[in-house]
């Protein structure tokens, strides 16, 4: 691990807050797909949770804390829909969306509010990143949540350094709202702090819990 990633874990880091202007997002961006490649929402109430499981780990094989970490959403998927990209049959990629179920509500070191709806912890199968292939699922979500969700502002959060998830964001006309700074202390978040047009708005003292359902 190098200084910056271990300064990163350890002390700080600095994110994106990124908000969807529905009229200026830009779903075209999202290239032909190919005759290969489906796109679905999971259906939580025809699979089990070993269902889940199973198609996760195609997905992020190596990842344990990821894999049970998603599957364990299964708990709580009154409040979770998640995309998976299929490539000749196989799961190569999966994008969650979480619908923010009250105000003041922290996920992630971030507080939200019910009229937010949030969008992202994406992964896609290392072998199959660069084909576009996250864009058919940021496509299919945005579709989704601007018909079953009209109230509601889509939000995303990406770490600075995650260049890849930032370009396919702002090349479907995501704008960045804000930033997020987490101060660290033994890798725990201790404080959030979210700063927008160069003036502190919220300064987040994060109660540490592990977020087992989330």
């Amino acid at each position: 691990m190098n200084i910056k990633n271990t300064f990163e874990n350890w002390v700080f880091k600095a994110r994106y807050v990124f908000y969807v202007d529905r009229k200026h997002v830009n779903l075209n961006a999202c290239p032909v797909k190919p005759d290969n490649v489906k796109v679905e929402f999971f259906d939580f109430n025809t699979h089990t949770k070993n269902d889940l499981y199973n198609n996760l780990r195609q997905i992020i094989p190596s990842n344990e804390y990821f894999l049970n970490r998603y599957t364990n959403r299964y708990d709580n998927n009154e409040h979770w829909d998640v995309i998976f990209l299929y490539y000749d049959n196989v799961p190569v990629g999966c994008y969650w969306i979480l619908n923010i179920p009250h105000d003041n509500f922290i996920f992630d070191s971030f507080v939200h509010d019910s009229s937010q709806i949030l969008v992202g912890s994406s992964y896609v199968v290392y072998k199959h990143r660069g084909k576009g292939f996250k864009k058919f699922m940021i496509k299919k979500a945005m579709e989704y949540i601007f018909e079953n969700y009209k109230d509601k502002t889509p939000v995303s959060i990406v770490e600075k350094t995650n260049k890849s998830s930032a370009k396919s964001n702002f090349s479907m006309g995501f704008k960045i709202y804000g930033m997020n700074y987490l101060i660290k202390f033994l890798k725990r978040n201790i404080i959030s702090i979210f700063i927008t047009r160069g003036k502190t708005r919220k300064i987040w003292l994060v109660p540490r819990y592990t977020q087992k359902l989330y």
